[in-house]
């Protein structure tokens, strides 16, 4: 009788770890899920987007890394010829995201950094105040096969705003 009232206790015991070790496992799945809810909202725009102009072919193609972290390149075809080149990472460490480009020619090779300061479901604002131009890029998506990138702030001491309507190819 002894053994049969200690084997059923070891056997409550191994039920009780299991069951604490699922409910633990849930939580950091649930705590993973809601640590990358900000870039989240991004995922729009992953995929390729062009921009046809007199100026030439834009496109930008955005990639998913990993659960924190969004790549992409941008550049302008004019004639087959490479006239303007940019690599980009949409980056979420903590409760931070940072669209963060690197633009051939332009600050010395080195990344800028933009920290989103607005994030609706269709539309994305980073800024970088200290940034000479532009201190703030939007990314607004009108519909599931187009969106707007726009690039503002002063410049030469007047408010400039550069827009780049883009369409989904892929």
């Amino acid at each position: 009788m002894y053994r049969k009232i200690k084997s059923l206790i070891v056997l409550c015991l191994i039920i009780s770890f299991s069951f604490c070790s699922e409910i633990k496992n849930e939580k950091n799945v649930i705590k993973e899920l809601k640590t990358y809810s900000k870039i989240g909202k991004a995922t729009w725009l992953i995929g390729s987007w062009q921009n046809s102009s007199s100026n030439g072919i834009g496109t930008e193609i955005w990639k998913k890394e990993n659960d924190s972290v969004f790549s992409g390149t941008s550049f302008l075809l004019f004639k087959k010829d490479t006239a303007f080149l940019e690599t980009f990472s949409l980056i979420q460490k903590g409760n931070e995201v940072s669209f963060v480009p690197i633009v051939k020619n332009q600050n010395n090779g080195k990344p800028v950094q933009f920290i989103l300061s607005e994030s609706k479901k269709n539309k994305l604002i980073f800024e970088n105040p200290k940034h000479d131009f532009p201190q703030k890029i939007t990314y607004s998506l009108i519909t599931n096969d187009s969106m707007l990138a726009e690039i503002s702030g002063l410049q030469d001491g007047k408010e400039k705003t550069i827009q780049f309507p883009f369409k989904r190819v892929n």
